[in-house]
């Protein structure tokens, strides 16, 4: 029965856009700390700053304000797609590109969530 709840209660966090953006962070952040790229550890911090407000660890609404979920989903899920396509154009297909790809997409699917969210909150 709790086994029954818990998948309930997973299922309905996954569905949510904070779930794929904090994914797509995560994945980000252990690509820039296994590249020691300074650039992708900074824009995963900044996807976890946009974070802050809906996932309820901060009470400012500050960090939502500089920097609101639905732009910074939407053009680092860009910057990481094309970034990952560049490569791939060149003939680079190592497991980092692909690292690259998936956090892209999970970032432009989390920007899809959160603009339906923003059309139903709308009507």
């Amino acid at each position: 029965m709790a086994e029954v709840e818990l998948r309930r209660m997973l299922r309905r966090w996954v569905e949510k856009p904070e779930a794929s953006l904090l994914l797509s962070s995560c994945l980000i952040l252990l690509l820039g700390g296994y590249l020691l790229d300074p650039t992708l550890i900074l824009m995963s911090l900044l996807m976890w700053l946009s974070l802050a407000v809906p996932l309820g660890l901060t009470s400012s609404d500050l960090p939502s304000r500089l920097l609101p979920p639905l732009p910074v989903s939407f053009l680092f899920g860009l910057l990481f797609v094309v970034g990952a396509l560049r490569s791939f154009s060149r003939g680079i297909f190592a497991w980092q590109v692909w690292v690259l790809l998936a956090a892209g997409l999970l970032s432009l699917h989390s920007s899809r969530k959160w603009m339906g969210r923003r059309k139903r909150t709308r009507k």
